[in-house]
């Protein structure tokens, strides 16, 4: 600006000067040029993503719609499930069934078998009352062992001593006692039939008081 404004100047005086050289023209001063500042626009924003267009346009682009309302009425009708049985027959009628074939006798169950037992009491075969009174007086005394032998009618059919009292006179007293007293429920075999068995047990020879 102050370029432009000086050399228009010069040129005034050069061409006063070619005029007339007789006087010297003064030009009045010229004003002295200030700096002005002009505000300039402030730049364009920054094109916005495409993605960021497409969120806005899709968020503005919804459309509210509110919900329908329907309406329905409830049928009015009722079913009856009540079952109509027909009314019985004044008749009852008689199914008379032919008669079963014979299929044989009666299968029965196998019996577990089943050992002697004693039908009296133990305790009374032998008693303090068999002592002799020779036994007595020799002090006699001691247990016996025994086996025996049952038949299937209960009866002691044989006697063995298995385990000795340390004297023969109370051995053979405790077999012929107990073959005369004892009696048995005789063994039963599978089919439940009596059988033939044995039994063992002891007995102690004690003093009389």
């Amino acid at each position: 600006m102050a370029g432009a404004l000086i050399i228009p100047g010069a040129l005034g005086a050069l061409f006063i000067s070619s005029l007339a050289v007789t006087g010297v023209v003064k030009l009045p001063p010229m004003p002295r040029p200030q700096g002005v500042n002009i505000p300039l626009s402030p730049p364009p924003p920054p094109p916005e993503p495409e993605q960021a267009k497409s969120e806005r346009a899709t968020s503005n682009s919804q459309v509210y719609s509110p919900p329908r309302r329907l309406d329905v009425t409830k049928p009015d009708f009722t079913i009856d499930t009540t079952e109509v049985l027909p009314p019985p027959g004044d008749r009852i009628d008689t199914i008379v069934l032919p008669p079963l074939d014979d299929i044989g006798p009666p299968v029965r169950l196998p019996y577990k078998p089943v050992g002697v037992s004693p039908r009296n009491d133990p305790g009374s075969w032998v008693t303090a009352d068999d002592y002799r009174s020779s036994w007595i007086n020799r002090e006699l005394t001691g247990s016996a062992k025994f086996d025996l032998a049952i038949a299937p009618n209960g009866r002691v059919t044989g006697c063995r001593i298995t385990q000795s009292t340390g004297h023969s006179a109370l051995d053979e007293a405790t077999c012929a006692l107990i073959a005369k007293r004892a009696r048995f429920t005789p063994a039963t075999d599978a089919a439940g039939k009596p059988v033939a068995g044995s039994y063992s047990s002891s007995i102690r020879w004690v003093l009389p008081d």
